[in-house]
C-alpha cells in the first residue's frame, strides 16, 4: 500500500483530514473509480476508527443501562461493588483509547502519510463494514440535525423570564450540562402547559433557593430535578429539609402537584407534603435514575398537566411561531 501512494499535496491531505471530522461518510458513497489512494486509505481508516468510536459509545450506553438498573432494583450491589464507577473510569479509558488511533489517523493524514493504521487497517479492509458504518454516520447526521431543529423548536414552548408562569421545571445542571438538554428534556410537558394553560405558561429555571421559591410561589405543577438524599434537596453545598427550609418558600394555595427527583426523598414523605400542601408530592423511598425521570417526563408528566389544565378556564392560543 506504502509504495502506491507519493506523498501528497496540501489539498489532499485537507481533504484526507476532513474524513476524519466527519466527511468520510459522504467520501464513501461518492464514485470509487477517481479516488486517489491516499484519499482511499484515509477514508477507510476514518471509517474505521469511527466502528471503534461506535464500539466506545455502545459500551458507554451498556453501562448507562447497567447503573440505572442496578441504582434501582440492584441497591446493595451497586453500594458495595460502586458499579457506575468502575464502569464509567472503564468507558473513560477506552474513549482515551479511541481518542489516540482518532489523532494519529488525523495527524498522518495532515502529514501525507500512506501508513495504514494496525487494527483499524484490518477492519476498513472489509467493505460490508465500512457501507454499514458509512450509512450509520450518515442516519446519526440527520438525527443530529432533528434533534437540532427540535431543540429550536422547544425553546419556542419555554421561558426564562420574570413573568409568571403555570408549570415550572427547575434542573440542577451541575454546571456541566448545556440548557438544551433540558429544554428537550422538558418539551413535552412545555407543549402540555401550552394546550392546558396557554402560551408562555412553562417556565424553566437553574436550580436555586430563589427559583425554587419562584416556582412553588407562582406554579400549579412544578419538576424539581435536584439532586438530594432522606436528609432533603442537596444545593448550595447543605441540605434544604422539609418543612422547616422548604415550607418556607412556598405556602401556594394554588400549586397542585410537585415531582421530586431526589434520591430517598421518600423517606420524608409527609414532611414534603406539608412543606408543599396542597399539592400533590411524588417522592421516591429509593435510589433514582436519570432515565426514569426523563421517561416520566416525556410519557406520563404531560398527562398530568393536561388534568390540572381542565380544573379551570383555558383560553386557547396561538402555537409559537
Amino acid at each position: 500500500m506504502n509504495s502506491a501512494i507519493q506523498r501528497p499535496g496540501w489539498g489532499l491531505r485537507g481533504l484526507a483530514f476532513a474524513a476524519y471530522v466527519g466527511v468520510a461518510p459522504w467520501m464513501w458513497f461518492r464514485k470509487k473509480t477517481d479516488l486517489h489512494p491516499f484519499l482511499d486509505l484515509h477514508r477507510r481508516q476514518a471509517l474505521g476508527i469511527a466502528v471503534l468510536g461506535t464500539g466506545v459509545a455502545l459500551f458507554f450506553l451498556f453501562t448507562v443501562l447497567v447503573s440505572s438498573y442496578s441504582l434501582v432494583h440492584l441497591r446493595s450491589v451497586y453500594e458495595i461493588l460502586h458499579l457506575e464507577l468502575w464502569l464509567l473510569w472503564l468507558s473513560r479509558k477506552l474513549f482515551l483509547c479511541w481518542l489516540v488511533f482518532w489523532l494519529y489517523g488525523a495527524g498522518l493524514a495532515l502529514v501525507g502519510s500512506g501508513t495504514p493504521l494496525p487494527v483499524v487497517w484490518r477492519i476498513a479492509k472489509r467493505n460490508r463494514w465500512m457501507n454499514s458504518m458509512a450509512a450509520t454516520l450518515l442516519a446519526m447526521y440527520a438525527l443530529a440535525a432533528t434533534t437540532t431543529a427540535l431543540v429550536f423548536y422547544a425553546e419556542g414552548y419555554v421561558r426564562s423570564d420574570e413573568k409568571p408562569g403555570k408549570v415550572y421545571m427547575v434542573y440542577e445542571d451541575a454546571k456541566v450540562f448545556p440548557r438544551w438538554i433540558f429544554v428537550l428534556g422538558f418539551f413535552p410537558i412545555a407543549r402540555a402547559a401550552h394546550d392546558a394553560f396557554g402560551q408562555d405558561s412553562a417556565v424553566l429555571l437553574p436550580l436555586s433557593r430563589p427559583n425554587i421559591a419562584r416556582a412553588l410561589n407562582e406554579g400549579r405543577f412544578v419538576f424539581l430535578g435536584t439532586h438530594g438524599g432522606k436528609e432533603g434537596i442537596l444545593m448550595d453545598a447543605r441540605y434544604y429539609v422539609p418543612p422547616t427550609d422548604i415550607g418556607a418558600l412556598g405556602g401556594n394555595p394554588g400549586l397542585k402537584f410537585v415531582y421530586l427527583t431526589c434520591c430517598d426523598s421518600g423517606a420524608q414523605k409527609d414532611a414534603w407534603e406539608r412543606a408543599f400542601a396542597p399539592a400533590r408530592v411524588i417522592t421516591y423511598n429509593r435510589l433514582t435514575a436519570v432515565a426514569e425521570h426523563a421517561w416520566w417526563l416525556w410519557f406520563e408528566g404531560p398527562g398530568i398537566v393536561r388534568q390540572l389544565g381542565q380544573t379551570q378556564p383555558s383560553v386557547p392560543s396561538p402555537k409559537p411561531n
